[in-house]
């Protein structure tokens, strides 16, 4: 058996297909945004990201640094090729944005864009807010400047 066709063997024994929306579900090692990941190298030091790694085998393409391999089913353990393509940073950010997943500034917000709207526009004392809604008086002062929730 040829040293490609066991590579393979073993990359296709680290994924199952969910019958369901088609991905093939990485069940290999993961990294801590919960995209696997697949070691390689002497002692198994050197990782790449498996979903790009499952686009390279089954296209048989190689990828510069600036391309990005990015999901059209949005999950990311998912490496089946037919559910991934290749993008730039701009067009995997577009993406993001246009199917809803950017935070637009939010993060992990602890108020809702309403109440942001309230401390951007209303004259509500510091002191109030910073009770009520339970954060701080930086975080007025930041959404008040502009630099949080700069978009409402």
């Amino acid at each position: 058996m040829s040293h490609v066709r066991q590579t393979r063997e073993k990359f296709e024994d680290l994924f199952i297909p969910e019958p369901n929306s088609g991905c093939w579900l990485w069940l290999g090692s993961v990294y801590k945004d919960k995209k696997g990941k697949e070691t390689y190298g002497r002692y198994g030091k050197r990782c790449k990201l498996a979903h790009r790694i499952s686009y390279q085998k089954y296209y048989n393409v190689e990828l510069n640094s600036s391309q990005l391999i990015c999901h059209t089913c949005d999950n990311t353990l998912c490496i089946n090729p037919e559910h991934l393509y290749v993008g730039n940073n701009q067009s995997n950010m577009d993406d993001m944005v246009k199917r809803g997943r950017s935070a637009r500034g939010r993060g992990n917000a602890k108020i809702t864009e309403e109440q942001a709207r309230r401390i951007k526009y209303g004259n509500e004392p510091v002191k109030l807010l910073v009770r009520e809604l339970k954060i701080s008086k930086s975080s007025i002062w930041y959404i008040r400047a502009g630099i949080n929730w700069s978009y409402i």
